[in-house]
């Protein structure tokens, strides 16, 4: 069977910046499945960063996304965590294939012309805290 992969778009903790420290995503990153191909990707941040900042992780339990933008019909689930404005208009993008999962962690796609386009391409698109969101 196929490993499945997610990738976590935007590391840092507020969007523009490169500071991951204190960022969820470092959080989220702990709890997703060892089964489970991660990838990482944040504009702002360089891999060195993000290694200094997962030192305590094990050295192979993650993968580094190039700082361009990687095709994310690649990806089973991807997560946005920090809405970064390289982010924002990925749905216009046609970055998405049927099947895919979106979890957007700040409402930054629920607009109407975003979740048509989700709809369109077959993807599942999940805001977190909204009614239902982890069922």
């Amino acid at each position: 069977t196929r490993t499945p992969t997610t990738c976590l778009l935007g590391l840092a903790y507020r969007p523009g910046f490169a500071d991951i420290g204190c960022s969820p995503a470092l959080r989220v990153y702990q709890h997703i499945d060892s089964a489970v191909t991660c990838f990482l990707h944040d504009p702002h941040a360089s891999r060195e960063e993000v290694e200094y900042a997962l030192r305590d992780e094990a050295p192979d339990a993650w993968h580094w996304a190039a700082p361009s933008l990687v095709d994310l019909k690649d990806y089973d689930v991807i997560v946005l965590i920090t809405p970064h404005e390289a982010y924002l208009d990925l749905p216009e993008r046609g970055a998405w294939r049927a099947g895919q999962t979106v979890i957007d962690a700040r409402g930054t796609w629920t607009g109407a012309a975003h979740q048509a386009l989700f709809a369109a391409a077959g993807v599942k698109y999940i805001q977190v805290g909204t009614p239902g969101w982890c069922a």
